[in-house]
């Protein structure tokens, strides 16, 4: 089975939920050839440890550094991995009339 096969089965047992096989066979597509872009998005989709998801994203990023997929994939990494951070990042900053109450102090 040549390289293009085993990426079209793995893909293939990625969309019918075999996560395993999928695995065996994409992982075997990306140690033949690690700049198979595709087959490390699907890997990336048959992994169940945040830290393998995210060594897929990083080699696709590598590779393309604005791939799409890739950014986004990050970016929902970062939320899962530190919920807490993303939510200080995202929340408003103070206005001057909370900031203006608490000042001068006592």
């Amino acid at each position: 089975m040549n390289l293009y096969e085993k990426l079209q089965q793995g893909i293939a047992a990625a969309k019918a939920g075999q996560k395993e096989e999928a695995r065996a066979l994409l992982m075997e597509v990306v140690e033949a050839d690690q700049r198979q872009i595709l087959a490390w998005m699907w890997l990336s989709r048959v992994m169940d440890d945040l830290d393998d998801k995210q060594i897929c994203f990083e080699n696709i990023l590598a590779l393309a550094p604005n791939n799409e997929f890739a950014l986004k994939g990050m970016a929902w990494l970062e939320k899962q991995k530190n919920p807490e951070a993303v939510a200080a990042r995202t929340a408003p900053p103070p206005t001057i009339a909370s900031v203006s109450e608490s000042f001068p102090p006592d």
